[in-house]
């Protein structure tokens, strides 16, 4: 069970503080079994997730996590269990949210990142009529192919659900991505991307290395299909793992191309198999304008966050946004004041999820304290290492953070100058 679940986490002694969302992919699997990837629930399996999702929120959950977009993939390119939920099924369990009295709907619902569809913004609607708790929703971004006029027509589109205090998640970095094409999440959005899900090395392979595939893959990103980016043939080679292959880093798949009188698409499928699927190329998807991010970072209406921490972390590298905004939008651009970009990444979070006792340095508060030189605190833009240190040898990305001095959970130092104490203070905050 779910209570059982944070009464494990909470027996491990964490380091840190932990508040728990419930994710609705995993309730629609517990219930339907393999008919959650393939179908809506009926009304009996609709009404026995909303009695466990009751049960996990009156444990403490702080609300439940989900999202509508279809080319998110679970193993082997099934859809995951929640994209499939309907929307009688969505409002009921909103409507729990209501009964009980606390807790936040996350959703990823923006199919395109920095715009939000009429059928988007019903959706997240209906969550706050139902629910009446605050909704948030990621993708607060500004993307280079809509146009410098495109994001204030966001932001003044959503004006509406803000005022009943929804908030859209963005971040205060360029928003890149790191992949191969051994795991090419990227491409699920295409029909001949979903062929490869999940696939052995050499079936893969077989399918990258045939004229017709790279053809099918062209012709769908050129009907509009979602492939890497808009610009995709200027992602760079960042990672190789064969020394022949170290003269092509850093450089894009335009020139390389243009260099061995090769198509773009056939250069970048190339590139990889000549590496054995190793290869990885850093790409942009939004946030490329620093005008534009500068004017995010000190919007109201968003919520800095989107660290998208569990998700894609062998692609993304989102969780040093903290000391991103304190070191380059603070000190080096002077976008904001200290202050201001303090309450922004600690309060604000904190009073939109309900954590009414921490977030802020007052009497009665918890000790949860980070002390840092405001000289030297930040962290680079891009990965700077790949650890794997997850379970089964996965990947994340990783850059170290600089400049912190201590880290102090629940009264307890955690971190001095960067050194693990060995402290474990941390708790289950249940709401």
């Amino acid at each position: 069970t779910f209570e059982s679940y944070m009464s494990y986490a909470e027996s491990r002694e964490p380091g840190i503080n932990i508040s728990f969302l419930m994710p609705l992919a995993a309730l629609r699997r517990y219930v339907m079994g393999d008919a959650a990837v393939k179908r809506a629930a009926t009304e009996a399996e609709t009404g026995r997730i909303a009695a466990l999702l009751e049960s996990a929120m009156r444990a403490g959950a702080n609300g439940f996590s989900t999202t509508t977009i279809t080319r998110q993939k679970g193993w082997q390119g099934q859809p995951l269990a929640c994209t499939l939920a309907s929307l009688d099924e969505l409002r009921c369990y909103a409507r729990v949210l209501k009964k009980v009295g606390h807790g936040v709907i996350q959703t990823n619902c923006a199919d395109r990142l920095g715009n939000l569809s009429d059928d988007e913004f019903a959706l997240l609607d209906m969550f706050m009529a139902e629910s009446g708790r605050p909704v948030s929703w990621s993708g607060a971004v500004s993307s280079s192919s809509d146009g410098p006029d495109a994001f204030a027509a966001y932001l003044k589109k959503i004006e509406p659900l803000v005022a009943r205090g929804g908030k859209p998640q963005g971040t205060s970095r360029p928003l890149t991505i790191e992949v191969g094409l051994r795991n090419p999440f990227f491409m699920t959005d295409l029909k001949a991307g979903q062929k490869v899900l999940g696939q052995s090395l050499e079936d893969q392979i077989g399918h990258y290395s045939d004229p017709a595939y790279r053809r099918a893959v062209l012709a769908e990103w050129e009907a509009g299909g979602k492939f890497f980016s808009a610009a995709w043939s200027q992602s760079q080679v960042l990672r190789v793992k064969s020394p022949a292959m170290e003269r092509y880093l850093r450089r894009t798949v335009a020139e390389i191309a243009a260099e061995r009188g090769d198509a773009p698409i056939d250069t970048f499928f190339d590139l990889a198999i000549e590496d054995g699927l190793e290869l990885k190329y850093l790409g942009g998807i939004a946030n490329a304008e620093p005008d534009r991010v500068e004017a995010q970072v000190q919007d109201d209406r968003i919520l800095i966050g989107m660290s998208d921490g569990g998700a894609h972390v062998d692609m993304l590298l989102e969780s040093g946004y903290t000391t991103y905004i304190l070191g380059h939008w603070v000190r080096d651009r002077q976008a904001m004041s200290l202050e201001r970009a303090i309450h922004r990444i600690t309060a604000e979070p904190a009073a939109l999820f309900g954590i009414t006792d921490r977030g802020r340095l007052a009497p009665g508060m918890a000790a949860d304290i980070t002390i840092f030189d405001r000289d030297n605190v930040g962290s680079a833009m891009k990965a700077t290492e790949v650890r794997r240190d997850l379970p089964a040898g996965g990947e994340r990305l990783y850059t170290p953070p600089h400049g912190i001095d201590y880290v102090i959970v629940n009264g307890a130092v955690l971190y001095d100058h960067g050194a693990c104490t060995g402290m474990r203070a941390g708790k289950v905050l249940r709401q």
